[in-house]
């Protein structure tokens, strides 16, 4: 029976390459998921009307920093 062929093993300095790369690649996809979650709210928000944005105690003015969760205003998330 033969033995399989060993995995060759990365020098140190490519495996930190390799795992900055990843932690780059994860922070990307964070960052567009992220601006998904601000652009679907903000087009939600933009398609109430102004009494029911006046109900949940937002101004039409305010809706981008709403969704942007920079107003202080409190939001609910899912």
């Amino acid at each position: 029976m033969t033995r399989p062929a060993p995995i060759p093993s990365l020098p140190l300095a490519g495996t930190r390459a390799l795992v900055r790369a990843a932690a780059g690649l994860r922070a990307a996809f964070v960052a567009i998921d992220e601006a998904r979650r601000v652009r679907r709210t903000i087009r939600m928000l933009q398609g109430l009307s102004d009494h029911a944005l006046h109900d949940i105690g937002v101004a039409r003015g305010e809706i981008e920093a709403v969704a942007r969760g920079r107003s202080g205003h409190p939001r609910r998330r899912n």
